[in-house]
């Protein structure tokens, strides 16, 4: 039985990911000391200094092992792993499609538990179809669907919502969290639209809600082991303008979609066994024996993109606030 270990390099991740899990079965998590047939490090959004364990904590042998999570909109595929929004396109053979932890819909405002009671009580008949979200992350895309025949239909752009407001009224949040689950329960099918990243958190919300989930991204790499033509409807982006009539043809399926979607995040998304899926897919691709070499391409291909400069870019950001912040508490 392997032995997996996990690298806690941010608290809140790493806690969502590991609150609520079962007993792993098929794997064991390594013993203090051990040497791990398996390492995955969770990557965190920014620093966490507060974290139990960091990158640099990782000794050279556990390279060898080493698998990445994460759920960046443009990640670093340094070394092989699981990446929420990895661009299909670019994907290798040491790479797989991944999900989201939406921290909203464990925390206090509990838009899970509403998720779980929309699956409850079974498809709505007010909507078609429904999408609520920000056009401002991908406008050339969800401008179109904002444009569309609203027939049967609800769309609210979110673009107005203002983050740094809403975390000073907790009261704002619950009632947008509220009426964000209610729009999703309004109707059939939920449309998930790529953001700035080639997925989308309206996926596994609509999949957790027990809707149907419309899937608009050319770019996404899904996970695996899901048969997602069994609980979704894909539609190229360059087919927008049919996605109307897509879904009045599609309206008879919408409910055993919606069913088949709950089906699969409770088996590989929902808070007990979304770990066991990612040590599933890390497993599977450690089966492909990535050597050291193949290792050496993965990063060698990663850090000269844009896309990697614009993280690292972001990173230093957050590293000289953090820095500011502890040199004024100091000063005070």
């Amino acid at each position: 039985m392997p032995a997996v270990r996990v690298i806690a390099s941010n608290r809140t991740l790493t806690d969502d990911l590991l609150r609520d899990a079962t007993p792993p079965s098929a794997y064991r998590w390594s013993e203090a000391g051990e040497d791990a047939d398996l390492t995955i490090l969770i990557v965190p959004h920014v620093p966490d200094r507060a974290a139990r364990e960091r990158l640099t904590t990782l000794r050279a042998r556990d390279y060898a092992n080493l698998f990445l999570f994460s759920q960046e909109d443009h990640p670093i595929a340094w070394a092989p792993g699981v990446f929420t929004s990895m661009d299909a396109r670019r994907a290798s053979p040491l790479v797989a499609g991944g999900f989201y932890l939406p921290a909203h819909h464990s925390g206090p405002h509990r838009a899970g538990r509403l998720l779980d009671d929309l699956a409850r009580r079974g498809p709505a008949a007010e909507h078609l179809w429904c999408f609520a979200g920000s056009v401002n992350t991908y406008p050339a895309l969800r401008g179109q669907i904002l444009a569309l025949p609203r027939h049967r239909a609800f769309v609210r752009d979110t673009s107005g919502w203002n983050a740094e407001g809403a975390a000073r009224s907790p009261e704002l949040v619950s009632r947008a969290v509220g009426e964000h689950t209610r729009i999703i329960g309004s109707a059939r099918f939920v449309l998930a639209p790529r953001g700035v990243g080639p997925s989308s958190i309206r996926l596994f919300e609509a999949m957790r809600a027990g809707r149907a989930p419309v899937i608009i991204s050319d770019a996404w790499l899904p996970p695996p082991f899901v048969d997602w033509d069994a609980c979704s409807v894909r539609v190229p982006e360059d087919r927008v303008a049919d996605i109307p009539a897509i879904l009045r043809e599609r309206e008879a399926d919408a409910a055993a979609l919606g069913r088949r979607a709950r089906e699969v995040w409770e088996q590989r998304f929902s808070p007990q066994n979304a770990i066991h899926h990612l040590v599933a897919c890390c497993l599977e691709l450690q089966e492909r024996r990535p050597s050291v070499l193949g290792r050496v391409r993965c990063a060698a291909t990663a850090w000269p993109r844009r896309e990697t400069l614009w993280r690292l870019k972001l990173l230093w950001r957050a590293e000289r606030g953090h820095h500011r912040e502890s040199t004024a508490t100091c000063r005070t």
